[in-house]
């Protein structure tokens, strides 16, 4: 029998091969090459998302905003004029109105007439001042809608010079006193004449 030789432990380790980084490397080569291809196909991925994302906002229609398309008009009853709010301030500011005084807030359309009235920051005492501009013609005016009442604090009427009070189209309170019921019942009785439009 041939006898039998005892292995010890100690020899079993140094006849093992050493295995060192680039062995290592060698077993994890297929794992590394597998994660930097993944990254080229997402990063690649993430490119072309991004160009066709691009193409199709070019290639789509972009929405022209027309700064008018909401914007107020002024359409002339009888004729079908129109003319935007916008388009009677630019008048405004080519014509002797600018000359007279700036512009408040408050503006309406006469659409009987065919024109804006467009108030203006005027201190006339029993006057309320407008620029009216007139759709057809495009011109520009002063009416100083002075009734000849004289403030309140006053407490006296006269008659208009011109003898008409033209209260129409409605007026609102803040700038309609020389509308108001007291002043035209006096004008009635007192200005031999007047002509009143409501």
């Amino acid at each position: 029998m041939p006898e039998e030789i005892e292995v010890q432990p100690e020899e079993i380790i140094e006849e093992q091969p050493k295995t060192g980084f680039l062995e290592k490397l060698k077993l994890h080569k297929f794992k590394i090459l597998g994660g930097v291809l993944g990254v080229f196909i997402f990063t690649g991925a993430l490119f072309g998302a991004y160009k066709i994302v691009q193409r199709q906002t070019e290639s789509a229609p972009q929405p022209i905003v027309n700064p008018e398309q909401d914007e107020e008009s002024c359409v002339k009853t009888d004729t079908g004029e129109e003319m935007s709010l916008s388009e009677a301030k630019e008048i405004f500011l080519q014509s002797e109105c600018v000359e007279e005084g700036s512009l408040k807030e408050e503006y309406f359309c006469n659409e009987n007439t065919g024109t804006w009235w467009l108030d203006l920051e005027i201190d006339k005492p029993g006057c309320a001042p407008a620029c009216v501009i007139n759709i057809s013609t495009e011109e520009a005016e002063i009416n100083w809608r002075c009734t000849g009442l004289i403030p309140e604090d006053e407490k006296r009427f006269v008659c208009p010079e011109n003898n008409k009070i033209d209260c129409m189209p409605m007026i609102n309170e803040k700038r309609g006193w020389f509308c108001e019921k007291e002043y035209l019942d006096w004008a009635r009785e007192n200005c031999p004449g007047i002509t009143i439009t409501h």
